[in-house]
C-alpha cells in the first residue's frame, strides 16, 4: 500500500490524477505541501547529483512534508556533484578545443596504403626521395653490409639512400625509395607498426652541408620522428588525445579546488596543476615543433610520465606568473590572443562584457580609422581603453601558444635584432616582436615585444606596463579585491542552478550571497548550499 501511496504522490508532483473505473474508487491527490517538497527534492536531486531521488528520500520527504537539511548536506557533499560543477566550468571556460590543430605537417604522421606510417610532409618527403610526392616502398628497409640505410633508383638497382640525397642536393632530379622498418610507437609500445625508415630515423643530431642540425627541431635528409617516433604527432590519435588531456587538466583543476574545500579564488591564483601522460609527452618531445608557440620552459618541472600512462595525472607547483586557470595551456590555446584572454576573463569571472558603443563604429571611409593606436581611434576607444590595458596582463605569455615569456634574456622587452631589416628570416622575432610599422606612431616600438605596442600611449602609462610584467595574478587579485569576482560568481551560480533571470528586485540578494560566499572564504559549495536553500530557488522553478 506504501508503494501504491508514494508512486501516487509522484504522480501527483508532475501534475497528473489518476482516476478509478468507479467512482467509488476514484484517488484524490494529497495536499499541497508533499507535493512542493517532493518537487523541491526532485529538483535538488537533478541539480546536485544528475539523477532522481532514491525511493528511500521520496518515502522520508513524502512522510515528513519537507526536505530536511542534512539531505541537502549529503547531496552537495556527494562526489556526483563533482560532475555537475564539471558541467558548469566546461560551460564557463569554453573547453571545447578538442579537434584543435596543433600539429606542424613536418611532424604528423599518417598511415599510407599498406598501413605504412610516413610524415605528411612534402618537404621530408622532396628531401628524402627525390619528389613532393614520392612514398617509401611497401617492403622491409634494405641495408648495405656497413648498415647504411639503401634506396631503390629508378633503374631498380639500390645505393645508400644518403649518397643519393647528397648527389641531388647538387642535381635536383633523381628519385629513391627505402623500405620499412618495425617500430614500437610512443603512443603504444605494445605494439610494432610499419614506419617509413626515413621517417624513422632516430638521430638527435643531423650534419648536412657542412652545418650541423638538432634533429628534434630541424628538418634534414637524416633527421627522422626520433626514438619511439616521439617528436612526431600520430595524426589520428595522439593530437586528439593531446588536446583532450589539456580540456581535462582545466577541469581537474578546478574539480580539485571544489573537492577539497579550497578558496575558489584559487580558479584564478592557484598554481598546482596536474599533468599526465600525453601532456607530459607533448611538452617535452612536441611543443617546439607545434604549429603553436611552445617550449618545454614552462615554469616548473615536467614529470617523466610515458604517453601511455593516460590515467597517471602527477601534481606540480607552477612559478613565475602563473595564475590558476588563466595561464593553463588549454585557456592560452582556447583563447590565443591576448585581447581574446582579456575578454573572457570580463565575461567568465567579472560578468563584464565589451560592447561597441552606441550607434556603432564611424563610417569605412573615415580618416580617424587611419588611426594605429585602438585606444585613441574612433569607435574602437570606446572599449579599447580598457581592453588594451587589460589585454597586457597576458604580455608575457606567447600569444597563438602557451609558452611563458617570462626569461628576459631570451624575450626582452626591446631586442636590437628584431629591429634590424632582417629580422622577419628570425623565427622568435616574426612572432613575438613588432618588426613592421606601418605608420609613423608606430616606428618607434620596431624591435619591442609585441605586448608593449603603444603601451606607454594609455593615460595610465607605467600602469600598463606593470600589468605585463605582474601578469594575470594582478588582474585577478584586482577583481577579488574589488569583490567583482564574488558578486560574479554569486550571479553565474545563481543562474546554474535557480534558473531564472534576476528581477531588479533580487539584486540586493545577490550581494547578501556574494558576502556569505567571501565570509565563507570563497567556498563554492557553501554558496551552492545557499542558493538551492533559498526561496527563490524552492520556487523559481515551479512557475516555469
Amino acid at each position: 500500500m506504501r508503494t501504491r501511496t508514494l508512486l501516487f504522490s509522484l504522480l501527483c508532483v508532475g501534475g497528473l490524477a489518476l482516476f478509478g473505473l468507479a467512482s467509488s474508487q476514484a484517488q484524490v491527490c494529497e495536499a499541497v505541501e508533499p507535493q512542493i517538497a517532493l518537487q523541491y527534492l526532485r529538483r535538488l536531486s537533478l541539480d546536485l547529483r544528475g539523477r532522481l531521488p532514491s525511493y528511500e528520500e521520496l518515502e522520508k520527504v513524502s512522510k515528513d512534508k519537507q526536505v530536511p537539511d542534512e539531505m541537502i548536506d549529503k547531496m552537495i557533499q556527494s562526489p556526483e556533484i563533482l560532475e555537475q560543477l564539471h558541467a558548469y566550468h566546461r560551460d564557463l571556460l569554453w573547453a571545447n578545443f578538442e579537434n584543435l590543430r596543433i600539429s606542424n605537417q613536418n611532424w604528423r604522421l599518417d598511415p599510407m596504403s599498406g598501413s605504412i606510417y610516413r610524415t605528411t610532409s612534402t618537404t621530408r618527403r622532396l628531401y628524402y626521395r627525390g619528389t613532393d610526392r614520392t612514398e617509401c616502398l611497401n617492403e622491409p628497409a634494405k641495408y648495405d653490409t656497413s648498415g647504411n640505410l639503401l634506396c631503390k633508383k629508378a633503374d631498380g638497382s639500390y645505393e645508400s639512400c644518403k649518397a643519393i640525397q647528397i648527389r641531388r642536393n647538387l642535381a635536383l632530379g633523381e628519385v629513391g625509395q627505402e623500405g620499412y622498418v618495425m617500430v614500437a610507437p610512443y603512443w603504444d609500445p605494445t605494439i610494432k607498426v610499419k614506419v617509413c625508415a626515413l621517417d624513422a630515423q632516430d638521430a638527435t643530431q643531423a650534419d648536412w652541408g657542412g652545418r650541423t642540425f638538432n634533429c628534434e627541431t630541424d628538418v634534414r635528409p637524416t633527421c627522422g620522428c626520433g626514438p619511439d617516433l616521439r617528436w612526431c604527432f600520430n595524426s589520428s590519435v595522439s593530437e586528439r588525445e593531446v588536446n583532450g588531456a589539456l580540456v581535462d587538466q582545466m577541469l581537474r583543476f578546478t574539480e580539485d579546488i571544489v573537492r577539497n574545500n579550497r578558496p575558489y579564488t584559487e580558479i584564478m591564483l592557484g598554481n598546482q596543476v596536474e599533468v599526465n601522460g600525453p601532456i607530459s609527452h607533448f611538452l617535452r618531445y612536441q611543443s617546439k615543433t607545434s604549429t603553436v608557440f611552445g617550449s618545454p620552459e614552462v615554469d616548473y618541472t615536467i614529470p617523466e610520465i610515458p604517453y601511455a600512462q593516460k590515467e597517471t595525472w602527477v601534481k606540480v607547483r607552477r612559478s613565475g606568473l602563473h595564475a590558476g586557470i588563466l595561464t593553463l595551456p588549454g585557456f592560452l590555446l582556447k583563447f590565443g590572443s591576448n585581447r581574446g584572454r582579456a575578454n573572457r576573463f570580463y565575461n567568465a569571472f567579472l560578468c563584464q562584457f565589451f560592447q561597441a558603443p552606441p550607434g556603432g563604429l564611424p563610417a569605412a571611409n573615415d580618416n580617424c580609422h587611419v588611426e594605429p593606436n585602438l585606444m585613441k581611434r574612433c569607435g574602437c576607444n570606446f572599449c579599447h581603453q580598457a581592453v588594451e590595458p587589460a589585454a597586457a596582463h597576458w604580455g608575457r605569455f606567447a600569444e597563438a601558444g602557451f609558452s611563458p615569456l617570462t626569461d628576459l634574456s631570451k624575450y626582452p622587452k626591446f631586442d636590437p635584432n628584431c629591429a634590424k631589416p632582417s629580422a622577419s628570416g628570425n623565427a622568435n622575432c616574426r612572432r613575438l616582436y613588432f618588426i613592421s610599422p606601418n605608420h609613423p606612431d608606430e616606428e618607434r616600438y620596431r624591435g619591442m615585444l609585441l605586448s608593449y605596442l603603444f603601451a606607454d600611449a594609455h593615460p595610465a602609462g607605467k600602469h600598463f606596463e606593470q600589468n605585463i610584467e605582474q601578469g594575470p595574478r594582478l588582474i585577478a587579485n584586482e577583481a577579488i579585491q574589488s569583490g567583482k569576482f564574488a558578486a560574479c560568481t554569486t550571479r553565474k551560480m545563481w543562474g546554474w542552478f535557480v534558473g531564472t533571470e534576476l528581477q531588479p528586485q533580487q539584486e540586493q540578494r545577490i550581494s547578501q550571497y556574494a558576502e556569505r560566499f567571501k565570509q565563507s572564504g570563497y567556498n563554492l559549495l557553501t554558496l551552492v548550499k545557499a542558493l538551492v536553500s533559498s526561496e527563490e530557488y524552492r520556487q523559481g522553478r515551479l512557475t516555469k
